[in-house]
């Protein structure tokens, strides 16, 4: 989650937005005094002198002089002097101050997640994003909060609003498209997939996930140009022999034995004692009819296979390709 990561990015952005409030404080300072008292309380927190910003805000809160920035100020200090209890009180003060904005219950929630209370991080969030709808950040936290709990449901009630809202927002088309391909929804799976592999279109990720929901979905076509683009860009060799026998197998699922034997040497190009691959170049030469090239195929498959169930499967196998051949 990047509740953490955000406050500290965003620690300058309010010291930037909060003089404002600071010039409806103090009716009977003039505005210059009360911009400079503004700017001390924000270049004390700048400077890292977190203890001094405190006790200059306690003064402005004991004359009367507040503000839901003053407070938001006040729980950031306490929050890097990891005083996370007293960082509530003043994230909760500010919430009351300003009830029509988020960002107080979204520094809040930072605190009970550094506090390891998740329950109240959830219950935080849900505040947020109930008084902002359109706090698109802190939907797309909430809807990680739920997917992770097992509440795929709610998650995806988050990512649709923020889908609906902006579709372009960050992740949210590929998470969304996870989620559904995790379902089983993978017509729903497509759309998030392709919208998010026209958002980042150099994704490995993104083109891997495609390419594997459309073998689901059993569009084989679509799923071997997919996956064969994956391929050729990716720069994990490691993933390739796997992606390649999902080539095969679509290969195999519309019985086109040529493509399937090409995709199996491949495999075995990389990985020459792939039982996985031996065993599908095999059925795939049996496939073409050649049972002649199949036999040392399979007979291989057996010196290198530990799979005891296959190998017996496989003996059979031989065993009926010798007898044809004899005969």
């Amino acid at each position: 989650m990047r509740l953490v990561n955000r406050l500290a990015l965003m620690l300058g952005v309010v010291a930037l937005c909060l003089s404002a409030s600071f010039a409806l404080a103090a009716k009977d300072k003039s505005k210059d005094d009360q911009a400079k008292d503004a700017l001390k309380i924000e270049d004390l927190i700048t400077k890292g002198d977190y203890q001094k910003a405190i006790e200059l805000a306690g003064k402005f809160i004991e004359a009367g002089q507040v503000t839901d920035g003053l407070y938001v100020n006040l729980g950031v200090a306490h929050y890097k002097l990891k005083d996370y209890p007293k960082a509530i009180e003043a994230f909760e003060k500010a919430a009351e101050l300003n009830p029509f904005s988020a960002q107080p219950l979204l520094y809040e929630a930072t605190c009970y997640h550094e506090m390891g209370q998740p329950e109240k991080v959830l219950e935080t969030m849900k505040r947020a994003v109930a008084m902002d709808p359109s706090q698109n950040e802190a939907r797309y936290d909430l809807a990680q909060i739920y997917e992770k709990a097992g509440n795929a449901d709610l998650a995806a009630e988050q990512y649709e609003a923020i889908y609906a809202a902006d579709p372009g927002f960050k992740d949210t088309a590929f998470a969304l498209g996870l989620l559904r391909f995790n379902q089983g929804q993978y017509d729903k799976a497509q759309a998030c997939f392709e919208k998010a592999h026209e958002l980042a279109p150099a994704d490995e990720q993104i083109l891997l996930a495609l390419g594997q929901n459309e073998l689901k979905a059993e569009k084989y076509d679509q799923a071997v140009e997919t996956l064969k683009k994956f391929v050729e860009v990716t720069q994990n060799a490691a993933y390739k022999p796997a992606v390649l026998d999902q080539i095969a197998v679509a290969y195999e699922k519309q019985t086109k034995w040529a493509d399937a034997l090409a995709a199996y040497e491949q495999i075995l190009a990389l990985r020459p004692d792939s039982d996985k691959a031996l065993l599908g170049k095999g059925n795939a030469l049996i496939g073409l009819k050649k049972y002649d090239e199949a036999l040392p195929v399979l007979k291989h498959f057996m010196e290198v296979s530990k799979n005891d169930a296959k190998k017996k499967l496989v003996a059979e196998t031989i065993k009926q390709l010798e007898g044809a051949k004899k005969r």
